[in-house]
């Protein structure tokens, strides 16, 4: 997973790059080739897709960043997919955990100004692992099994129902 912030902190990409190996994840070439799409795609006119993204000019060099591609794809000799290509604007949050396969872009309300409370907040998200990323997108048959569990568990301690009720309802906000 590459990264990229603009220097204002006013916009954020990301770009998926999935390979078959550690040591090719790790390696240079690889990383070149991150770096110059996550490049391209903040300041280049954006992508929705991977292939539309490799079709645009490397901005680190001559010709599009299909031909860098294909290049370290004949260097490496290993199936290199360039996969999710997201970019946000705003004042934005963003962390990759070290070991590169879970990122998290996410565009904040407010001021830019204090990157490392939204690098934090990033990091908070990534280690939550959410299951969406806005309540009305959170599958009803989930929250009835939570419901489910916390009036169980408020059950076990001898609460009575119209009390079990209010619990679940506070715990649920």
């Amino acid at each position: 997973m590459f990264t990229k912030i603009a220097d204002d902190g006013s916009e954020a990409v990301a770009v998926e790059v999935m390979c078959e190996s550690a040591p090719v994840a790790g390696s240079e070439a690889l990383a070149a080739l991150g770096d110059a799409l996550v490049t391209q795609l903040l300041t280049g006119p954006g992508a929705a897709s991977g292939e539309e993204l490799l079709k645009q000019d490397n901005p680190n060099g001559s010709g599009t960043l299909q031909e860098l591609y294909d290049g370290v794809v004949n260097k490496i000799r290993e199936k290199i997919v360039v996969n999710r290509v997201v970019r946000t604007k705003g004042p934005v949050g963003v962390y990759v955990h070290h070991d590169g396969k879970t990122a998290v872009v996410f565009e904040a309300d407010g001021d830019a100004k204090d990157a490392t409370v939204l690098r934090d907040v990033a990091m908070h998200i990534a280690a939550m692992k959410p299951v969406c990323t806005n309540p009305e997108d959170v599958d009803p048959a989930l929250v009835k099994e939570e419901r489910d569990r916390l009036a169980e568990e408020a059950r076990a301690t001898g609460k009575p129902d119209n009390i079990i009720e209010k619990i679940v309802d506070g715990r649920m906000g």
